[in-house]
């Protein structure tokens, strides 16, 4: 059975680009004039030197959030990021760190991408680790190790200017 849907397909090469862009739409045929517009306004920009495909394929490749404080630890347990004092930061500094990373910002923030993370977003977050929504108990390695994670509003001020610095390193 037919659904009544059209799909137009084209291949355009820009200026810069190895291979050819694919161009496609798929539309209702009422809305033929539409993709006929689409179509042509993705011609214009390949002319144009543009390339649609790679913007998508860049995308599809930008950091996560997560990506970005697997980074800063990293980074900062090498000792190649510095305090306000002009010094490595300690090792309890860097458990608290990775504790705040680990039970906040990452089931929070972490499957974001850093380019798509706005202010509004940022203040969700405060307010949901102020609310305690990241709140949990759970085993450790040690014998007998508990982690009771709360949130509360230490914890969103804190793991806040946390995620800030975070971002600050990324730029």
């Amino acid at each position: 059975m037919r659904s009544g849907r059209r799909r137009f397909r084209g291949l355009a090469r820009a200026a810069s680009a190895a291979k050819p862009s694919h161009i496609s739409s798929c539309t209702e045929p009422t809305a033929r004039e539409r993709s006929a517009g689409k179509r042509s306004a993705d011609t214009a920009q390949v002319a144009g030197g543009a390339d649609p495909s790679g913007a998508k394929q860049e995308a599809r490749k930008a950091l996560t959030v997560s990506d970005l404080c697997d980074l800063y630890l990293t980074e900062a347990e090498a000792g190649r990021l510095l305090t306000r004092r002009r010094i490595a930061k300690k090792a309890s500094t860097l458990a608290t760190d990775r504790s705040r990373i680990d039970r906040h910002i990452k089931p929070l923030l972490g499957a974001r991408l850093v380019t798509e993370v706005s202010n509004d977003d940022i203040e969700e977050f405060l307010h949901s680790v102020a609310e305690g929504r990241t709140a949990l108990r759970e085993k450790t390695a040690k014998k007998r190790g508990l982690s009771i994670v709360r949130g509360g509003q230490g914890a969103a001020s804190r793991t806040t200017g946390l995620l800030g610095g975070i971002f600050a390193f990324a730029v």
